[in-house]
């Protein structure tokens, strides 16, 4: 005996959005109050396993199987008319998923029409601190031109040719487009900075140091986050996998920067926005004194504070400073980009290194061989890397290092502190010839 009929039942009754179905969760639809659980104890994954079988043909399973995501479109339904729905399902190993989607939800009174597509109304959501879900917007499109299907299987996404690896990603959801779309919207316009998308958990979102929950929005499934993360770009697939980092441009929220992950919830995101320009010196109040520090042709210029990330924002603000007041070729090796530093009056050259010290040691020497003017390093966290600064700032340029401390004598001594005690006068030494100013933000 097929399930179609009741699933879909599922949804329409209580005028919801979407069915849930998750291995190891109870069943739930999606509507314009929040989750509503149906009855009975968590679905197994043979259980998801037959739905599947009952909702997709071979050829989309195939699908499944090869690629871990797949989409189809059922045929309207003779207890549903007017009714389309999509089934998203996904697949890593036992964590089976299938979301049944209400595309076009049509009023009895209605007429309706192959070009007339009805969306569900607008919803608002209220977070706790002030930030609004907007409402996800209307997509009025026309009809495919295919012809109509007859058939009481469905009208897939896919079509029958033998899979491809771009398939899962041309057949993204527009339900995933709108609700990233949407969180977006709702927390990046607010002066959010993250957002984070975990299984099993509401978004988070952190705006002002503060890390809150945004209130109002329901828990997101598996297959929801899996579905955003198969529009990434360059490769979806290997993003669902978890564990990549990539950016991601948006033309309403700029450069976003990506992290997928995979922990004992399953799948997650966590997204950061880029600023397009860096913080200046007036923004953070320097004075001329330090603004004249990269007035300078050659030196040593060391920036800290107590914490590592104001310390990041004072030399973006430096490097600022140079790029508007100076020409001159600047490569900057960064832990991560979190500025980005168009070309003015400089030319402008930022490249990531991320957590490996051999990884920015590699690069700061690959930098000084195409002989910038100013070298800009966001770590010093080792010997090596304070060699290659000094060395540097010795040759005739002007070097801006990154350093954790909250006193000039405290960096200074931690700087020192990097090499055996038969080096250390040494580079005291050398240290004291190069060395121009400490930047310290107490």
């Amino acid at each position: 005996m097929s399930l179609v009929p009741s699933l879909l039942r599922a949804v329409v009754s209580v005028g919801g959005h979407a069915l849930v179905l998750q291995a190891g969760e109870k069943p739930y639809v999606s509507s314009p109050t929040g989750p509503i659980d149906l009855p009975g104890t968590g679905l197994t994954a043979d259980a998801i396993g037959d739905v599947i079988g009952q909702l997709l043909p071979p050829e989309s399973q195939n699908v499944l199987t090869q690629f871990g995501a797949v989409q189809y479109d059922l045929a309207e339904s003779t207890e549903f008319p007017g009714e389309q729905f999509r089934v998203t399902a996904t697949n890593e190993g036992t964590a089976l998923g299938v979301e049944i989607r209400r595309l076009r939800a049509v009023p009895a009174s209605s007429p309706v029409t192959a070009n007339e597509p009805v969306s569900p109304p607008p919803r608002t959501r209220q977070s706790d601190r002030g930030v609004a879900l907007p409402p996800s917007p209307r997509r009025d499109r026309p009809a495919p031109a295919e012809p109509p299907v007859t058939n009481a299987s469905a009208l897939p996404v896919l079509s029958g040719a033998p899979p491809v690896a771009e398939a899962p990603v041309a057949a993204q959801s527009d339900a995933g487009a709108d609700l990233l779309e949407r969180l977006l919207q709702a927390v990046f316009a607010e002066g959010a900075t993250t957002l984070y998308l975990r299984a099993g958990a509401r978004p988070w979102f952190r705006r002002d140091d503060d890390l809150c929950a945004l209130d109002g929005a329901a828990p997101l499934s598996a297959l929801q986050i899996d579905t955003i993360l198969m529009r990434a770009p360059g490769g979806g697939a290997s993003a669902v996998a978890g564990g990549r980092e990539w950016f991601w441009e948006f033309p309403d929220h700029g450069r976003v920067r990506c992290t997928s992950f995979r922990d004992h919830g399953g799948p997650g995101l966590v997204l950061r926005s880029v600023p397009t320009r860096p913080p200046t010196s007036r923004q953070l109040g320097l004075s001329r004194e330090v603004e004249g520090l990269v007035a300078r042709v050659e030196g040593l210029v060391v920036v800290a504070a107590p914490r590592i990330g104001d310390a990041h924002a004072l030399v973006a603000a430096l490097v600022d400073v140079i790029n508007r007041t100076r020409r001159v070729h600047v490569i900057a090796i960064e832990r991560e980009v979190t500025a980005i530093h168009e070309c003015e009056a400089s030319l402008v050259s930022q490249r990531e290194a991320g957590p490996s010290l051999d990884r920015a040691l590699e690069l700061s020497k690959a930098a000084l061989r195409e002989d910038p003017d100013v070298l800009v390093l966001d770590t010093m966290m080792s010997a090596d890397l304070m060699s290659v600064a000094l060395e540097a700032a010795r040759s005739g340029r002007l070097v801006l290092c990154v350093a954790r401390g909250s006193s000039v004598s405290g960096v200074l001594d931690d700087l020192l502190g990097l090499y055996s005690s038969a080096q250390r006068q040494k580079t005291q030494m050398a240290l004291s010839q190069v060395l121009v100013g400490v930047v310290v933000e107490t």
